[in-house]
This record gives structure tokens, C-alpha cells and sequence, in this order.
């Protein structure tokens, strides 16, 4: 069961959490490109197999989740993940929750390498249940020293390093600067846009079935379309949105997967923007 989309509106670690996991997290990919497949699944889940601890795993990519790797149970008891005694906070649509920590030495995505990860348990809290088609979530704190093509059509994902050939040929098309509004998602895939409705601070997750908006600031009371969907220097519009209703920390919804179903996205970390391509 892929997880609610009022779930995947909360990236799965605080602040706090993500300056732990970044400072636990070494990556000693050499080559300029990581070419890795994808699957997608209920309807556009992206579903990616890494190879942990030398055990191919099948898991999810979702952007919405800022920590580095989460695991079920059965994963963790395969690749013998060692418990690190520690927990972390956590906030979903049922409140604040904690979830234990394992020490992964070695992941490969491709051919990207990372070693001496942290991950966390990923396991039922309240009304969410993980999926039983992967095992397990890729999150973006693995992947800030990337640039991150995310191809649906084309059935791929692709880590690239910044400015080489590959990033230039195939990171092409509309500049969107990251937002500096949610300050305490710094450094995360957070753009502004111009709706119908407003001026709004959007993230881009791929955990997200499809592009919603706060009910707070549409004040519809169902599915809408923004005529205006404005992002860097296009209109995307006419746009139909989803509506949530929620208590989100400095931003106002999610661009999800029926946007990157259409659009070729690279999400460029070391450059804080993202590029939609043609």
C-alpha cells in the first residue's frame, strides 16, 4: 500500500534530523552519471532495486521524505542492519511519532556508491501501512551532492554531477530557483508558484499521487483547476489539483507524480533549482 498522501506532505525527518544524517552520510561515486531504472507502480510510484549490504532490495524513490533510507523490518533482518540504540522524531497526519535507527555500511544505486548510512525503521503508525510492493524508501538526504533527473516516460532516474556534459545535455529547459521561505527545509526541493489562487511555496515529491494544494489557501472544498500554474518563467496552466487539508510548516502543497509523469524533471542540489524540461 503505497503510503497517504497527508503522509508524504511531511518529509520524514525534522531538522534536527537532517543535520544528523547528513554528517553520518559518505558517498564515493566516481563517475559523472548513475543511470538507475525505474518501475512505476499505483499508478506512478517509482520503484527503483538497490543493492544493500550486496542484498538487492526493491524500494521507493520519494522526494517528500528528507531522510537518507528507510527500511521494513524483513529488509533490516536480511542485510543484518545493526540498531544503533537511537531513535528518531518524526511527524505524520497522526502527530509525532519515533521510529528506531540502523547502520547500513554500504548502499549502491547504479553506480553510486554510499557507505556508513543511517536509516530508520519503516514500520505501521496510525492510519499508515507500508507498501507491500517495495520494502523499503529512497529519500533525498543521500542525493544533495546531485543533480537528480527524474524521467517517468522514459522509465529512469539519473544522479549526475554538477556542470559535466551529461548534466548539461540532459538537464535542459525551464530554471526554477529553489525557495528560500520554508527555512527549516533549506536545502530541500521547495519552489514558489503563481495559481489562480495566490503566490504559494510548493515541494516537489514524488511520494505525492498527484499535485495538490492546502485547503487554507484555495478555500474550495473540491478538486480544482488553477488556470494559472505559474513556475520560473511558464505557466503550466490550466492545472488540475488535488486538496488537502493539513497543518504544513512554511510551504502550501506538493507538485506530485501526474506532474512528473509529463515532464522530464531534474532536480539540481548543488545549483538550488529545478530544471522541467521540454
Amino acid at each position: 500500500m503505497r503510503k497517504p498522501i497527508l503522509l508524504s506532505v511531511l518529509p520524514a525527518c525534522l531538522a534536527c534530523c537532517l543535520t544528523a544524517y547528513s554528517a553520518s552520510t559518505t558517498n564515493h561515486a566516481a563517475r559523472s552519471v548513475s543511470s538507475v531504472p525505474l518501475e512505476l507502480h499505483s499508478p506512478n510510484e517509482p520503484v527503483l532495486i538497490a543493492k544493500i549490504n550486496e542484498v538487492e532490495i526493491p524500494i521507493s524513490f520519494d522526494l517528500g521524505d528528507s531522510s537518507p533510507l528507510s527500511l521494513q523490518q524483513s529488509a533490516l533482518d536480511e542485510i543484518a542492519a545493526v540498531p544503533t540504540g537511537e531513535s528518531i522524531r518524526q511527524q505524520g497526519i497522526d502527530g509525532f511519532f519515533t521510529v528506531p535507527t540502523y547502520k547500513i555500511h554500504r548502499l549502491r544505486i547504479g553506480n553510486a556508491i554510499f557507505t556508513d548510512i543511517t536509516a530508520k525503521l519503516d514500520a505501521p503508525q496510525g492510519t499508515y501501512v507500508p507498501s507491500t510492493l517495495v520494502r523499503g524508501t529512497l529519500g533525498s538526504g543521500l542525493l544533495k551532492s546531485y543533480s537528480v533527473l527524474i524521467d517517468y516516460p522514459r522509465r529512469r532516474m539519473a544522479l549526475l554531477r554538477h556542470e559535466t556534459p551529461q548534466f548539461l545535455s540532459l538537464c535542459r529547459g525551464m530554471s526554477v530557483k529553489f525557495s528560500d521561505r520554508p527555512a527549516v527545509w533549506q536545502g530541500e526541493a521547495f519552489t514558489e508558484a503563481d495559481t489562480d489562487f495566490g503566490h504559494v511555496t510548493l515541494a516537489w515529491d514524488t511520494g505525492a499521487q498527484m499535485t495538490v494544494l492546502n485547503q487554507l489557501v484555495s478555500h474550495a472544498t473540491d478538486r480544482i483547476v488553477s488556470r494559472r500554474f505559474k513556475l520560473g518563467g511558464r505557466n503550466y496552466g490550466p492545472y488540475p489539483m488535488g486538496l488537502l487539508v493539513a497543518d504544513l510548516p512554511g510551504f502550501d502543497g506538493m507538485i506530485g507524480d501526474d506532474f512528473f509523469q509529463t515532464h522530464r524533471v531534474c532536480i539540481d542540489y548543488p545549483g538550488r533549482r529545478v530544471v522541467i524540461g521540454n
